[in-house]
């Protein structure tokens, strides 16, 4: 669970796939590579690192946020 206003600042990830699905609340994303968004209830993101990314991920909602990631 991630609380309102809260989430994690820019670090790099590589060589890797990521999913994410939200299961309540709200995900903002930003990246590297000019890309942002949000991801409510349901959403589901993947990422593909190939060799590096830096991106950021905030609960930017009211509400507290569950999410599925692997």
């Amino acid at each position: 669970m991630i609380d309102p206003d809260k989430g994690f600042s820019f670090h790099p990830h590589a060589e890797m796939e990521i999913t994410t699905i939200v299961l309540e609340g709200e995900l903002t994303h930003q990246d590297n590579m000019g890309n942002s968004g949000t991801l409510r209830n349901e959403d589901m993101r993947c990422i593909t690192t190939g060799t590096g990314i830096e991106h950021s991920e905030f609960n930017r909602g009211r509400k507290p946020l569950r999410l599925y990631q692997i």
